[in-house]
């Protein structure tokens, strides 16, 4: 494995722990606001919207780095 697929692989786990934690956030706010599960309402607490912006910004940077048009 060279020190790319590493830098790959570490982001591909960082947006997988993120992920499960934007659930966590995302239930957290649930409950904090006594909606049901999977309510749409939760999308303007703060808290959640922080979350998914960090994990859109690993997505963003995964793409970044597995684009083909940068060259590595």
């Amino acid at each position: 494995m060279t020190r790319y697929d590493d830098a790959v692989a570490a982001i591909d786990g960082a947006i997988s722990t993120v992920t499960v934690w934007c659930d966590q956030v995302r239930q957290d706010a649930e409950q904090r606001m006594g909606v049901p599960a999977g309510a749409e309402s939760v999308i303007g607490d703060p808290r959640y919207l922080e979350a998914l912006e960090i994990r859109h910004d690993l997505t963003v940077l995964r793409g970044r780095l597995t684009d083909p048009r940068n060259g590595f």
